[in-house]
């Protein structure tokens, strides 16, 4: 049991202090130890988890990049065959087949999606 203030020396006041502070020491230090060991498990894993999904969002982007321009090309097909539908015949249905299927070819580029 540890004696009173008191009845303590000098001495025995001082070895206590540096204990004291050791013990305080040491905790700081597992501290400091216990946070860099977690700040390197994050860092791990965001290294390894980060680059994938990076990559999908960059797939992605460029997905809707290729969709915009399909439907950009659409829309510029929909305009000619508006425009060529004047009247309607053999040659305006075939024009018109023509079309569609063109722009069903222009989808089906598109990386996944098939028709």
């Amino acid at each position: 049991m540890r004696k009173s203030l008191e009845n303590m020396t000098d001495h025995e006041i001082l070895m206590e202090l540096v204990a004291e502070k050791r013990r305080s020491d040491n905790l700081r230090r597992l501290k400091i130890a216990v946070y860099v060991v977690i700040a390197i498990i994050i860092a791990i894993l965001l290294f390894k988890y980060l680059p994938p999904v990076i990559a999908f969002f960059r797939r992605l982007n460029d997905q809707v990049q290729q969709l915009q321009t399909a439907m950009e090309q659409v829309q510029q097909t929909v305009t000619k065959v508006k425009e060529t539908v004047s009247g309607v015949g053999d040659s305006t249905l075939e024009a018109l087949k023509r079309a569609i299927e063109s722009v069903i070819d222009l989808i089906n580029k598109i990386p996944g999606v098939n028709l």
